[in-house]
């Protein structure tokens, strides 16, 4: 059995159709970004292929691998070019990348609020940026309120238990005793002594005028010495010599001299 000739056609033989193969949905990124390698450096390009990708609604991830940096080169060149920063953002105003609003987002922010959550949490949670958070206090009233309120009742907590703790406080317990072998539950009342720490905490910060630390430093210096011979030089008017000091004073030294002190004695 012989095969039939190849059809000759002008420039050779004619070559075997190739086998029709379903292509894959193409990337975005793939298509619009340019030829760059891991690792390149800064490219003024980088702004327009980073918009483009954004309006195609490749995510973040999509666009550090399309111009070949990884997702913390790509934050550094975020702060250090405005220009390529703002392209991630479709509102021309630059103030965030549109994120559809829900008016659930106001409990949820409450109850995270109340769980001493902040706000990069909370926007971390209801899958948006900072500033899309930001943009949402202004735009929706409620939201910004339940997000005060709530972070009011986490901090009335951390104050009621802080008054607790300095304070002391006693709480009911229970303790297993062993009465006659036979095992039994026993109630008690424990007692939490007041702690210092707790209580200094309180003190400075709410009475901060009566219960600050004074520190009063004093600095003696000896009178031969290359410092004490400038400082004599000043006048008496404001450095004293040992002699008129208090009996305390190091010997052979001079100390600064309150102007209070000199008037007291220009009266005398």
């Amino acid at each position: 059995m012989t095969r039939p000739p190849r059809k000759v056609v002008k420039g050779g033989v004619d070559a075997p159709k190739p086998k029709k193969t379903r292509g894959k949905k193409p990337n975005p990124a793939e298509a619009i970004a340019p030829e760059v390698q891991h690792g390149a450096a800064w490219d003024e390009r980088f702004v327009a292929t980073a918009k483009k990708l954004v309006e195609y609604g490749a995510t973040d991830e999509e666009i550090a691998e399309a111009l070949g940096c990884d997702m913390e080169e790509m934050a550094w060149w975020r702060e250090e070019h405005p220009a390529f920063d703002k392209a991630f953002y479709r509102d021309p105003r630059g103030v965030g990348r549109p994120s559809l609003w829900d008016d659930k987002f106001v409990d949820v922010a409450k109850a995270m609020a109340r769980l001493g959550a902040i706000d990069m949490d909370i926007a971390n949670a209801l899958g948006c940026n900072i500033r899309t958070l930001h943009r949402w206090k202004i735009e929706h009233p409620e939201f910004a309120e339940a997000l005060e309120v709530g972070k009011e009742d986490a901090d009335k907590i951390v104050e009621q238990s802080l008054y607790r703790r300095a304070t002391g406080y006693t709480f009911d317990s229970e303790k297993i005793v062993t009465a006659g072998g036979v095992v039994q539950r026993v109630e008690t009342m424990e007692h939490v002594p007041p702690d210092t720490t707790a209580a200094i905490f309180w003190l400075k910060n709410r009475k901060g005028t009566d219960w600050r630390d004074t520190k009063n430093l004093k600095h003696d210096v000896e009178k031969d010495s290359p410092l004490g011979s400038f400082l004599s030089k000043l006048g008496p008017s404001t450095f004293t010599p040992v002699d008129d000091a208090p009996e305390d004073d190091a010997p052979n030294s001079i100390r600064p001299t309150d102007d209070d002190e000199d008037g007291e004695g220009e009266d005398a």
